[in-house]
């Protein structure tokens, strides 16, 4: 008995065997998430209602972005409802976690977010856990395997904040994988593995991440809300604690819109009235002239001489006479098309034209009508010059909206449509009814009714301009000194940002006599492409990014621009994007602190951040260096806030093209506010220095003057944009005094160094007339073409510009732009390339 009893008690005092070991995660059964593919969950009971929130998963990515976990709109569009959270990688493959408390609209005070600096999308796996207190002053916390992120190395948006009190509704509801931004694609969503993901209602302690993060968790454990282990068994997408269900989601690339090009359907837009030709470019050479105001806007409706829309003549001897009839429609071209065929509104102007006959009797009867004037040219009338030749003034009711003269010296036989003479700018169509008279020195008056302002009711004036006629033989034209003010009357332009204003930028005592040049305009892809880059590969193929709804698509053209192929629609970010082609053949498409690198011609890229410690604004190209180095300059600063810290500059050197920046050197800058080197594009000259053109809004006075509206510009007018440069002669370490460039309303400023020495300059005008314009300087950017600038491309409104341009072999250029040929709000936007030859050189 004793043995038994001594074996017994042996027996009970003994320890229990232990549990077995929570399995060790991850596993070999894992969610694989590629090529954007997500995970739908049903079910709401994720939206945890006034509680903590803590969220755990173990990731292994490559990716620069992409949730791991969704609930709700934790990161949807500026302005909209964002009430929820989410665990995800962000901006070059750094850790993040967020909670918004906005279920109205978005406002950063409204969100508690971290981010972590350490990225970890190595293709390792990682253990991230976000912790939410919801108590209103404790801040989010983050766990990177297992151990709490320090707070010097967080980066933190907005404040505590409270227990979430509501969501925003989305579909679905909570998403695995979720992109940010846009339809899923691999560059905004996640891609790689996942295990082990988890979602709690309790804040989880260091004690408890630190124990619970590298194994499984029971389901019963206490707090715990939702669990997906992705082991056979649980039907991987299912949750066994919340009951939560997935279903998988192949990423679909955005389709490429159906939308055709149609600008005869939208009278008043890229077209006006449709007569536009695309194919040629204006050489404007501005002269002076002197303009005064005849009627206001209140008595201009009332300015329309009795000829209305009655013939007019002009007598060349006394029995020779020339006479022109305004159509009002009904009558077309013969062999011309009208751009809107069959019945059109009553107020459609499409078919009005001008034609011409003669009379060698007198006036007793008269030639067969013959066409003098297109498609939307009208409310014509003749005057016969004292040298025998004969003045035609029109009014042209499309692009670009005008009042405009042309000349005959064989009695109205032919025309120079060739050299129109620009005489006044407008906003639209309305207006017209130009009457000239020569005076005794040999200058011509014009008055005219123009479209003047937008949107104010009677928006029209009538005006005077006296000009000076070029000479017959084809001399120097002199130009009419001002001797006569002109005096517009008060304005209310703060109505309009970003519609320019009226006249913002422009010497209205100019007119401009034109060389039209033919060239050859295409139209990339489809509606709704907006800015984007364009460069020439080495084989000389040009390849284009224009951007659609602000997500980069591929084009390519193997015949010098008049043809344009869809590549690829990659789907990363991007808008007003920088691009250059390096000497090893590599394509870089940037946006920001982002670069993109390809090197296969657009076909596959790679992502890369600059890992910049404060940002910087956009730029144009970066400058390739003899050594195979990469040079970008940038700067960041505040708009529109003279209270605001001086603005800073770096100076940012790659040697792997582009795919890390290991030199990153701050560099003096002016003493502003606002940024230089913003939008920056950048070149080396042949002398070996550096040439930057900034674009600058509110904190330079060009050329002494105040830009239409004064000082401070509202914001997002871009009345007073304009560009400076800016020269270095040490690679960039210091810059030279900014100097002024362009006048106001003129931004998105290229440089382009051509074959034979000249820079060319393409840049945005947001003055009348919008579009595209270029100017070219001789001298290594002294000085440049101002007075003989070069219209490559017309739009309806500002948005626009963004060109780009490549020189191709035989000399010419193609540059890539934006228009915004159709009215309305949804992708009114294309983007164009035009082929066109430069002038030659003037010295």
């Amino acid at each position: 008995m004793m043995l038994l009893s001594t074996i017994l008690i042996a027996a009970l005092a003994a320890p229990a065997p232990p549990a077995p070991p929570a399995p060790p995660v991850p596993d070999a059964h894992t969610l694989k998430l590629e090529d954007g593919l997500t995970v739908d969950i049903a079910g709401k009971a994720m939206q945890l209602i006034g509680s903590p929130i803590s969220v755990q998963a173990w990731v292994k990515t490559t990716r620069p972005v992409g949730h791991v976990l969704e609930v709700g709109a934790e990161n949807r569009s500026m302005g909209s409802p964002q009430s929820g959270y989410a665990l995800y990688i962000d901006k070059g493959g750094k850790p993040r976690f967020g909670v918004n408390n906005s279920p109205v609209s978005f406002k950063y005070e409204q969100w508690d977010n971290a981010i972590v600096k350490t990225k970890i999308n190595d293709d390792k796996w990682h253990h991230l856990t976000g912790v939410f207190a919801g108590d209103g002053k404790t801040r989010i916390a983050i766990y990177l395997d297992g151990k709490r992120v320090p707070e010097d190395m967080l980066s933190r948006v907005g404040a505590a904040q409270p227990a979430l009190t509501s969501y925003t509704t989305t579909t679905p509801p909570v998403r695995i994988g979720a992109p940010v931004g846009g339809a899923p694609n691999k560059f905004n969503s996640y891609g790689g593995e996942l295990d082990e993901l988890r979602v709690w209602n309790i804040a989880l302690t260091d004690d408890q991440v630190a124990a619970n993060y590298n194994k499984t968790a029971a389901n019963d454990t206490p707090g715990l809300a939702a669990r997906w282990s992705f082991d056979p068994g649980d039907g991987r997408l299912n949750d066994p604690v919340g009951g939560h269900t997935g279903q998988a989601h192949k990423g679909q690339k955005m389709p490429e819109p159906k939308h055709a090009f149609d600008y005869s359907k939208y009278p008043g837009g890229l077209t006006g009235y449709t007569g536009y030709d695309p194919d040629w470019i204006a050489h404007w050479t501005l002269k002076p002239a002197s303009r005064r105001s005849v009627a206001s806007r209140n008595e201009a409706a009332t300015f329309a001489p009795m000829f209305k829309d009655a013939p007019t003549a002009a007598n060349l001897t006394a029995t020779h006479h020339v006479r022109i009839t305004n159509t009002a429609g009904g009558k077309l071209i013969p062999g011309v098309d009208p751009p809107r065929p069959g019945p059109v509104p009553d107020d459609d102007r499409t078919t009005e034209h001008v034609l011409i006959s003669d009379s060698t009797d007198g006036g007793g009867s008269w030639s067969a009508s013959r066409v003098l004037l297109g498609y939307s040219k009208s409310k014509a009338s003749l005057l016969k010059l004292a040298d025998g030749r004969l003045l035609c003034t029109y009014h042209n009711m499309h692009l670009p909206f005008s009042i405009v003269a042309i000349l005959s010296s064989d009695g109205g036989k032919t025309w120079d449509h060739e050299h129109p003479i620009f005489l006044a700018r407008a906003w639209g169509p309305d207006g017209g009814w130009s009457m000239s008279k020569q005076l005794d020195d040999g200058t011509i008056e014009t008055t005219y009714v123009i479209q003047a302002y937008r949107g104010e009711g009677k928006d029209c004036v009538a005006e005077a301009v006296r000009w000076q006629p070029p000479a017959k033989d084809g001399g120097e034209i002199a130009g009419v000194l001002n001797d006569k003010p002109l005096v517009m009357e008060t304005h209310n332009r703060g109505k309009y940002p970003a519609g320019l204003y009226g006249y913002a930028g422009i010497n209205r005592q100019r007119v401009a006599y034109m060389t039209m040049v033919k060239a050859q305009r295409t139209t990339m892809g489809h509606r709704g492409l907006y800015k984007g880059a364009i460069v020439k590969l080495h084989d000389g193929t040009l390849m284009a990014t224009p951007s659609f709804r602000q997500k980069v698509k591929v084009y390519r053209s193997t015949d010098n621009g008049d043809t344009w192929q869809f590549v690829d629609f990659p789907g990363f970010s991007g808008k007003e994007m920088g691009a250059a082609v390096l000497r090893d053949g590599s394509v870089l498409n940037l946006h920001g602190a982002v670069v993109y690198r390809s090197h296969d011609d657009g076909v596959t890229w790679d992502y890369f951040s600059v890992d910049h410690p404060g940002g910087f604004t956009l730029v144009r190209n970066v400058v390739e260096n003899p050594d195979g180095s990469l040079l970008m300059i940038g700067g960041k600063g505040t708009y529109y806030n003279r209270s605001a810290p001086l603005s800073k500059a770096w100076r940012m050197v790659s040697r792997d093209g582009g795919a890390t920046w290991p030199v990153i050197e701050e560099i003096p800058s002016w003493k502003d506010q606002e940024a230089m080197f913003d939008e920056a594009a950048m070149i080396r000259l042949p002398n070996g220095n550096l040439l930057a053109a900034s674009r600058v809004t509110d904190s330079h006075q060009h050329a002494g003057r105040l830009p239409a509206c004064g000082y401070p510009s509202p914001n997002g007018s871009e009345d007073a944009d304009h560009m400076m440069l800016i020269e270095s002669e040490d690679e960039g370490y210091t810059w030279s005094e900014p100097r002024d460039f362009l006048d106001y309303a003129r931004p998105h400023a290229e440089l382009l160094l051509l074959k034979d020495g000249r820079i060319l300059s393409c840049y945005a005008n947001y003055s009348l007339p919008l579009g595209v314009f270029a100017v070219i300087s001789e001298d290594g950017s002294k000085t440049w073409s101002h007075d003989t600038p070069i219209q490559i491309g017309i739009s309806p409104r500002v948005y626009t510009g963004w060109p780009m341009s490549v020189q191709i072999d035989d000399g010419t250029i193609v540059t890539m732009y934006a228009a915004s040929p159709y009215l309305g709000k949804s992708d009114f936007t294309s983007a164009e390339t035009v082929r066109w030859k430069l002038p030659p050189r003037r010295n």
